[in-house]
This record gives C-alpha cells, sequence and structure tokens, in this order.
C-alpha cells in the first residue's frame, strides 16, 4: 500500500469513528458572503476573534459569528506567517513590517517606501516593491481596496483594524472566501469545527492571485520569491484553528519526551523529497502508548513503511497519530477504546526504507499531513 492508498485508507477508517457532521449551509451554494454582516465600528477583526474565542470556552453552540471567526482568523494568521510578518525572527509588529523587514510607524497612510527586490542570492533584480503591514499590500492594491470599498474603521486610515478589513475584502474578492467557508463542518451534538483540506487548499490557490508567499499563481516567480509548501501551510492554519477553538491541550509523548530527534519534518535532499514525519532515536521494542484518550483505527504492513498503525484522538478524530516501522501490528483491537498512556503498540526497523530502529511518527487532519512538532509539542508546552 502506497502512502496516498495508506491515507486515504486510514481517513475513511477514521471517519467511522467521527459520525455525522453538518456543513455550514451559509455558504454551501457558493453565494458570495457579505463580511460586514460579521463587522461594525465598535468591533474590529482582532477583538472580533478574541471575543469569539472567549465566548467558545463558556458556551456550547456555535452562531454565524463564531463560526466566521473560529476560520477567518486561523486563516489570516497562515498567510502572515507565509508572508513572514506574523512571527517574524525579528520581532519586529507585523502591522509595522515593510518589505525586507524595514518598519514604518506612521498608520495614517500606506508608507510608499519602495525597497530593491533581491534575488535568491541576494543581488538587485531591477524592481523594487513597497509592501506593507502584515498583509504585504502594495500601495496600488491598497489604493483600489480602499476606492472600492466605502466602510473602513475610524483612526488611523492604514492602522491595523483596516490593515485586517482590507485582506478581507482582497480573500472576499478572489473568491477565497466562498470557497473556505464552504469547508467548514460542525458536529451537531459537540459543535466540534473542522475544516476541510480541500477547502483550505482551494482558498489558498486563489489567494495566491494577491499574495506571493501562496503557491498556486506563483506571482512572485519573475523576481526570485518562493511560494510556501502546502503542508507547512495546512500545519500554521491548524495550529492556530487549535488555539481559537480551544482544542490546544496536554498529551503524553507517544515513546517518552526524552527522546532524541533524529529528523525533522520537510524536504531532504538525500531523499530528493519529503521526509513526511519526524524520526526519533530508540531501541527496537520501545513502547508506543497511547498519547490520549482513542483508538487505533488502522494496522498492517506495508513494504516501504513495514508494520505501521494509525490512532485517532477522541478529542480529535479528524487527526491521526501514525507510526511506522513498528515491531509488528498494534497491540489492541482496530476500532477498540484505549486509555491515555496504554501501550498500542512496539517501534521497530521493519520496512525497506529504514536504516535502524527508530521511531518514525506522522500527523495527519483530514488526510493530509502536518509537520508532528506541534500535536507532539503538546506533551510539553500544556
Amino acid at each position: 500500500m502506497n502512502r496516498r492508498d495508506f491515507l486515504r485508507t486510514a481517513t475513511a477508517a477514521a471517519l467511522t469513528v467521527i459520525g455525522g457532521k453538518v456543513a455550514w449551509r451559509g455558504y454551501q451554494d457558493a453565494q458570495a458572503p457579505n463580511i460586514l454582516d460579521y463587522l461594525d465600528r465598535q468591533l474590529t477583526p482582532a477583538a472580533a476573534a478574541q471575543t469569539t474565542a472567549e465566548k467558545i470556552s463558556h458556551y456550547g453552540k456555535l452562531s454565524e459569528g463564531d463560526i466566521f471567526w473560529s476560520v477567518m482568523w486561523p486563516y489570516m494568521y497562515a498567510v502572515g506567517r507565509a508572508e513572514g510578518t506574523v512571527g517574524n525572527s525579528l520581532g519586529i509588529d507585523p502591522y509595522k513590517v515593510i518589505y525586507t523587514y524595514n518598519q514604518f510607524d506612521n498608520f495614517s497612510d500606506h508608507p510608499r517606501r519602495a525597497h530593491p527586490i533581491l534575488d535568491e542570492n541576494g543581488q538587485p533584480t531591477g524592481k523594487v516593491s513597497d509592501a506593507s503591514g502584515w498583509p504585504q499590500f502594495i500601495s496600488t492594491t491598497w489604493d483600489k481596496t480602499v476606492a472600492d470599498n466605502p466602510f473602513w474603521y475610524d483612526g488611523p486610515a492604514f492602522g491595523p483594524a483596516n490593515q485586517d478589513l482590507g485582506f478581507l475584502y482582497l480573500h472576499r474578492d478572489t473568491g477565497a472566501h466562498v470557497a473556505l467557508m464552504a469547508g467548514i463542518q460542525v458536529e451537531p451534538l459537540t459543535q466540534r469545527l473542522s475544516v476541510s483540506y480541500e477547502a483550505f487548499i482551494q482558498a489558498i490557490s486563489l489567494d495566491s492571485q494577491e499574495w506571493a508567499s501562496l503557491p498556486g499563481a506563483n506571482i512572485g516567480a519573475e523576481t526570485g520569491q518562493n511560494t510556501r509548501p502546502k503542508w507547512w501551510l495546512w500545519t500554521q492554519f491548524q495550529w492556530a484553528l487549535w488555539r481559537q477553538m480551544g482544542y490546544r491541550r496536554r498529551i503524553l509523548h507517544p515513546i517518552g519526551a526524552d527522546k532524541v530527534l533524529t529528523s525533522e519534518m520537510g524536504y531532504q535532499a538525500w531523499r530528493d523529497g519529503i521526509h513526511w514525519g519526524q524520526d526519533f532515536s530508540c531501541t527496537e521494542g520501545t513502547a508506543i502508548l497511547a498519547p490520549e484518550a482513542g483508538s487505533v483505527t488502522l494496522t498492517g504492513y506495508e513494504p516501504n513503511g513495514g508494520y505501521y498503525l494509525s490512532f485517532a484522538p477522541t478529542a480529535q478524530p479528524e487527526l491521526a497519530v501514525i507510526f511506522r516501522h513498528c515491531q509488528g501490528k498494534s497491540i489492541v483491537a482496530e476500532g477498540a477504546p484505549v486509555e491515555v498512556g496504554k501501550p498500542i503498540g512496539r517501534t521497530g526497523n521493519s520496512g525497506a526504507s529504514t536504516t535502524a530502529p527508530h521511531a518514525h511518527i506522522e500527523v495527519t487532519v483530514d488526510g493530509q499531513h502536518i509537520d508532528p512538532h506541534y500535536y507532539l509539542g503538546m506533551s510539553q508546552w500544556f
């Protein structure tokens, strides 16, 4: 079974655990949403997202506004991370970033300060950019957005609230907003919210018409701007969604947090491809423990990955934790409920694509990989 077939089978197995979900009806007919329904002059996007997060932690049923902000704010975070402004290594306020990581302090208007665009070797390309703010608006795009939309917040024209609003307008105009919201599903009983990978990537592709860091239109190719990998964007979105919805939680590291990480997830030149998980050094036969309450949804053998098992947490059944190169199949029955800390398998050295005993751990959401660093990190951070 190749990796794609495995993920398809594992996702189908996990879905039998999830049960029915209800899509958010307001966006199923691809109707253009009116984002102003969720805003007013007293409620900025940042305040709306924070209020929603606080409300979710206290009340059960999600309103349309709750659903909108619970998805939109994490999506904005993912785009900001892709643009390199949100969480930038220099500690600059993302709302004050100018292209090449200069900064400005006057929000009265777009700063309109052009800087040379450099190629991958740091040499000028002969082009310039005045991209500014966390969404990296160029001045011509900003001016058109302002002219096309009558509603803006009081105060500085290029202030944080209006940068957020400008992003929402552009996101709507690319068609990405309809695509993203059409992928929302809410479990009727628990009000658990999830977003399909297909809808997320469709939204990213549409928004790539405006943001060079997003894969799809590749508008930055002429000036040597690279796009972010889809798995990386999906990871950033999920991590922010978990925060917004209160899904971040304490787990148990399945093989012990003291094990040495030997290989990260991401592109590896010697593989000429993506390493779809994290590897940890450990002796053969190390117990694999259930990181939280859940069940093993699939276990078996395939030539390259050897013996494998896929674990779905009860708290987040759209997520799968996958272990490869195991000593054998799962030691618990598929579908049987297991409590946190219960052994579900043992590490090994099986399969053709391994050279020494180790633990290989993958994490997927909706059948698509995210960086395991974030899920496994919850064993230490909470």
